[in-house]
């Protein structure tokens, strides 16, 4: 189960409370859970502490999702320091995905299809925070506001792949505005992006979500002029109708857009374990079978993982083979 638990905007955390992951990590090693670094952040800088009730942090209550930190929409609902960024953060879950909102014509009702559960959480947490996706337009509610309607065109989607690590939308909005929307893994959306004085803390707030075992992804945009656009546009073009290669030329045609990019933020969502499955592996490592796990988490999101389901112990020693090309891995092995 996905579920998008805290964020980072303008070099701001907002979210409170510690995950499963981390709580698991915690009584494990038979300790009280510390605060973490970014509970420290937004309590003592930027607010007095989460909800009591969860109506005060979401526009369209999700009992499925524990957003519990107030500041966000009263931040943007009072067009405070960071409700730009706020909004842009925002548009972009809302309409960088593959996500289709389906409605049920009897009860009202919208559901989600995605093709992944992380696209879903994403998408139901950019409605609870009162940006609500439909087809061709975003519904956007603000408290003590009457809701707005923003129409806007998806030109083209770059999709996700495991080379690529991210995925792209391009947005023309009403007003004519092109933008490219984009977001994937920390280590290859950074590196595009022009870095400014709060890269350095988003570098800190995304090693603090990892510490809680949360899995982020970094969202980053661009905007087009409209004969930038058009000269993209026939090299994307081309790419989709090949005949050969095709995969390829519109993996070129996507990274020769995704540059120059500015950070609009960070997510993090908490991938739940689901009931039994610490004792089930512990039973398996008992039992002499080896257990061998596969994952694209960050490096600290996995061990505080692997702590929780209790596949790692504190008697264990960990060896980390990380490096990033074949010449340093054989030096690190060697």
């Amino acid at each position: 189960i996905m579920e998008f638990r805290k964020c980072s905007i303008g070099g701001v955390i907002y979210g409170y409370g510690s995950t499963e992951i981390a709580k698991a990590v915690a009584s494990l090693a038979k300790q009280n859970q510390p605060p973490t670094e970014s509970t420290i952040a937004s309590a003592v800088e930027y607010g007095p502490g989460p909800a009591a009730d969860l109506n005060d942090a979401q526009i369209f209550l999700d009992k499925t999702i524990h957003f519990d930190d107030p500041r966000l929409i009263s931040e943007i609902s009072t067009g405070g320091p960071n409700a730009a960024r706020i909004n842009e953060f925002l548009t972009l879950l809302a309409v960088c995905h593959t996500v289709i909102p389906e409605t049920n014509a009897t009860t009202g009702v919208t559901t989600y299809r995605a093709s992944s559960p992380d696209e879903e959480a994403l998408v139901k947490a950019a409605r609870c925070l009162g940006y609500t996706p439909h087809i061709w337009t975003l519904e956007v509610s603000l408290k003590a506001k009457p809701s707005t309607m923003q129409t806007f065109t998806i030109l083209n989607v770059n999709e996700f792949n495991s080379t690529r690590k991210r995925m792209s939308t391009v947005v023309q909005f009403a007003d004519g505005r092109i933008v490219v929307y984009c977001k994937g893994a920390d280590n290859v959306i950074i590196p595009r992006c022009k870095l400014d004085s709060s890269s350095a803390q988003l570098d800190e707030h995304l090693k603090a979500f990892a510490s809680e075992g949360l899995r982020t992804l970094v969202l980053a945009k661009r905007e087009l002029s409209e004969a930038d656009y058009e000269a993209w546009n026939k090299v994307y073009q081309a790419a989709a109708t090949s005949l050969t290669d095709r995969d390829n030329l519109l993996d070129a045609a996507a990274e020769a857009l995704e540059v120059n990019m500015d950070i609009v933020g960070a997510t993090a969502i908490e991938d739940k374990l689901q009931v039994g499955v610490p004792n089930t592996i512990h039973s398996l490592a008992q039992a002499g079978i080896k257990i061998w796990v596969l994952t694209g988490d960050k490096e600290e999101t996995a061990v505080n993982i692997g702590h929780a389901c209790r596949l790692l112990n504190d008697g264990m020693q960990l060896l980390f083979i990380n490096r990033e090309s074949l010449a340093e891995l054989t030096e690190q092995v060697v």
